[in-house]
């Protein structure tokens, strides 16, 4: 039988599980405040060992999909920073092998809606 700390503290870290998979990063802060304070109920109490391994699990899984958001957002940002290189300019290496900047010219036609 779960007690009330342990059925709340799986009901955060299905909302944190659910955050993360929907993108909605907004959310993380308040739950890991909420997250921490029942960590904390939870260190007085003496949870069975089925309910600890059900939390290390779901702790786990939550892991790996945070671990997994960041990747995506590293990889997203640096996207993003390759695009903004190309607009700039386009970096080749010379004949010598030094990196030169090509300056990349705007299109003279503008288009309009």
């Amino acid at each position: 039988m779960r007690d009330s700390v342990v059925t709340s503290l799986f009901t955060t870290l299905e909302a944190e599980r659910d955050a993360l998979l929907s993108g909605k990063f907004h959310l993380l802060l308040a739950l890991e405040e909420t997250k921490s304070a029942q960590l904390q109920d939870l260190e007085n109490r003496q949870p069975t060992t089925e309910n600890l391994q059900a939390i290390r699990r779901r702790l786990s899984e939550n892991q790996r999909l945070f671990a997994a958001a960041i990747a995506g957002i590293k990889s997203a940002r640096n996207r993003i920073d390759a695009l903004q290189n190309v607009r700039t300019g386009l970096h080749v290496y010379d004949e010598s092998g030094a990196m030169a900047t090509v300056a990349v010219q705007q299109p003279a036609i503008q288009k309009k809606a």
